[in-house]
């Protein structure tokens, strides 16, 4: 046999037991039914499901007792703490919590201690795992995120806060400005009242800053920025509507000038702006200040009295004499004109108005001639003698006793004859004891009812320089004789000016 058809047969050999390996194979895996494969898939699935049950159960388990990941209270990370865990870290986050204040130069801490602050860290920790779903747990692993800043109830003691902000603040108020309420002024450009706009102050208000105080802890912030809003306001603003109201009201009290007439004629004119400064403005309202009214009116109207002023005159026989004191002149009734003024005001009519006059004269004042004109009694003390004029003609003339000197001198000044009478008891007391008395046949006051002429019999003599040894009590001492003469022409009225 040739090689070649050895080669082949044995080829063919090889050939065919392969191919009765691969049938065998076949009916072997054949023999394998479906059932058999869907059992084996079954156990397997079991057995992962009970794994992750298992796993599922013991998350529950552990989470019952620790926190999910990515959960917090306010500043504090609760993530996979214990309950005794988490309640140590609350109670030491909030012993050394503090609120840092700040404002424009003004720096200052509020600790747990001024706030008197209180927590109930177990009680927080508590709902705070009653509220968590442990069976939720891989949700919480994957994208869960957990904030229980809600829980917190800190519990600040309001008034020791309040106390210890406003320690803090008064030492900072002390270089700001306190804020300026609007007001009501007036303008003289436009002689009438105008609001003056409010200003804001630099300086804190207390309650608004214990406030935003309080609005922090509720959210355990640890920082508090403080603003212009957190300033003291002013209590009224220009658009307050009462005060709105009352500016319309005191300008059409002061729509007219008020015209002061004398005789009927006018006198001074009360302006809108003399009449602004005597209105004064509070909560009631519009008020009247009797005080600025006499500081607006004292200086204009006191410019028309002439009682106690320094008056000259030259007398009938060429005498120049200067006179100051006394009672006699004009004198304005400020009081009365005060109250009638108002009044008018008030009223906002605009009337004119008589001025009252508390003391009167015989004529006004010029530069050439005193305001008792004509008529009136002269006593020169100098001279130690008194002369009566009447129209410029004496009629009446004697040597005088005068006061002693010291104590008892006669006072100079315009008076005016202010009692007169016949007979009269003149008396003398101090202390309760009575120094002497006298019965005088004429009596002629014209100081008060204590100093005048009167009659003095007991006087050897009179004029020269007697007065000064034997002078009397501060009467002008006058013979009998001249005594009766000046009674029968003097009457009540008539100004007495004494003078050196």
């Amino acid at each position: 046999m040739s090689s070649d058809v050895k080669s082949a047969h044995k080829h063919n050999a090889q050939s065919s037991s392969v191919t009765a390996h691969e049938a065998s194979t076949t009916r072997a895996q054949s023999s394998v039914t479906p059932r058999a494969r869907h059992k084996k898939a079954a156990i397997a699935w079991i057995s992962i499901g009970i794994v992750l049950l298992v796993l599922y159960v013991a998350g529950i388990i552990l989470f019952s007792s620790l926190f999910f990941p990515r959960t917090r209270i306010a500043f504090i990370d609760a993530s996979l703490k214990s309950d005794t865990q988490l309640e140590q870290a609350l109670n030491d986050a909030f012993n050394a919590y503090e609120i840092a204040l700040s404002a424009d130069g003004f720096h200052e801490t509020i600790t747990t201690r001024d706030m008197n602050l209180r927590i109930d860290a177990q009680h927080i920790v508590k709902e705070m795992h009653h509220r968590q779903a442990a069976w939720m747990w891989p949700y919480a692993l994957i994208a869960g995120h957990y904030d229980y800043s809600s829980l917190l109830q800190a519990k600040a003691d309001q008034d020791a806060l309040t106390q210890v902000v406003a320690s803090k603040i008064e030492r900072y108020n002390k270089t700001q400005r306190l804020p300026r309420d609007a007001y009501i002024v007036f303008n003289d450009d436009q002689q009438h009242f105008h609001i003056e706009k409010e200003q804001p102050g630099t300086a804190l208000d207390t309650s608004r800053v214990v406030q935003k105080i309080l609005q922090a802890l509720d959210k355990l912030e640890q920082s508090v920025t403080l603003d212009a809003s957190d300033t003291i306001a002013p209590a009224i603003t220009a658009n307050n509507e009462t005060l709105q109201r009352t500016c319309e009201q005191a300008n059409a009290m002061i729509a007219h000038d008020i015209v002061l007439t004398a005789n009927g004629k006018p006198f001074y004119t009360v302006s809108r702006k003399l009449q602004g400064e005597m209105i004064t403005f509070d909560a009631d309202g519009i008020q009247f200040s009797d005080e600025k009214a006499r500081t607006a009116l004292r200086g204009v109207l006191s410019s028309f009295n002439t009682v106690g002023a320094t008056r000259s005159y030259t007398r009938p026989d060429g005498k120049h004499i200067s006179v100051r004191g006394g009672t006699y002149g004009w004198r304005v009734d400020i009081d009365k004109v005060i109250e009638d003024v108002i009044a008018r005001i008030k009223d906002a009519t605009g009337e004119p108005l008589e001025i009252p006059f508390a003391s009167t004269a015989a004529c006004a004042l010029s530069a050439d001639k005193p305001d008792w004109g004509d008529r009136y009694i002269d006593v020169d003390l100098s001279e130690q003698y008194a002369r009566f004029y009447d129209n410029g003609t004496l009629v009446w003339e004697s040597p005088i006793v005068s006061g002693k000197p010291g104590e008892h001198a006669t006072p100079p000044g315009a008076w005016k004859i202010n009692y007169r009478t016949s007979p009269q008891l003149l008396e003398s007391w101090k202390d309760g004891e009575k120094q002497w008395s006298v019965t005088v046949r004429y009596w002629m006051s014209f100081v008060h009812n204590s100093i005048g002429f009167h009659d003095a019999t007991w006087q050897p003599r009179f004029g020269g320089t007697w007065y000064k040894s034997h002078g009397s009590h501060g009467c002008i001492n006058l013979s009998l004789s001249s005594a009766s003469a000046l009674f029968d022409v003097v009457r009540k009225g008539d100004p007495v000016i004494v003078h050196y």
